[in-house]
């Protein structure tokens, strides 16, 4: 008679490195199309970048950004004598001055660092796959993101299914 602890299900780890590395790539590529995932598993749209002039420090801009900014770019002096400048059209035209080929969406993709330090970093006797990053300046980078409105760790169901299904192809059973 077989009871019910007699049979163990077990996922190997080669499946589950699969099935991580597969979750890292849903979530990269949905963010690179300015697609986050809320705390209930939803797509959404990430909100968009602040159109309102605000100011910087001068230097913060790059040359090709100034020379694709130009007239949109007021330049003053601080009290202190700090050079500054009001941006019009706001954050979302910097950003399209400083990176043309995101289209100006949110993407949480300036330079791709965060995305790419996206890494496994557990797996765990229990099947259990630990996703996180692999430089700790890039995890605070996602911290703040989630802060303001840009979740982007997570699974929509059908993406979950997705990643189960990869997973299950390592399933074994033992009597």
């Amino acid at each position: 008679m077989i009871t019910r602890d007699d049979v163990q299900i077990v996922i190997g780890d080669r499946a589950l490195r699969r099935a991580g590395l597969r979750a890292i790539t849903i979530m990269q590529r949905r963010t690179l199309s300015g697609v986050g995932v809320d705390e209930q598993g939803n797509a959404y749209r990430f909100p968009p970048y602040s159109e309102k002039t605000f100011a910087m420090p001068a230097g913060g801009i790059t040359g090709q950004a100034r020379s694709r900014l130009k007239g949109r770019l007021h330049y003053f002096e601080t009290k202190s004598g700090a050079k500054w400048v009001l941006v019009d059209g706001g954050y979302r035209a910097l950003k399209m001055a400083r990176y043309p080929q995101h289209g100006g969406i949110v993407n949480l993709s300036a330079e791709g660092r965060m995305l790419r330090s996206l890494a496994i970093v557990g797996i765990g006797q229990d099947g259990q796959v630990q996703i996180g990053f692999a430089r700790q300046e890039e995890a605070r980078k996602a911290y703040w993101n989630a802060l303001r409105g840009r979740r982007f760790l997570g699974l929509t169901p059908d993406e979950q299914a997705e990643v189960a299904a990869i997973a299950a192809e390592g399933i074994t059973f033992k009597l």
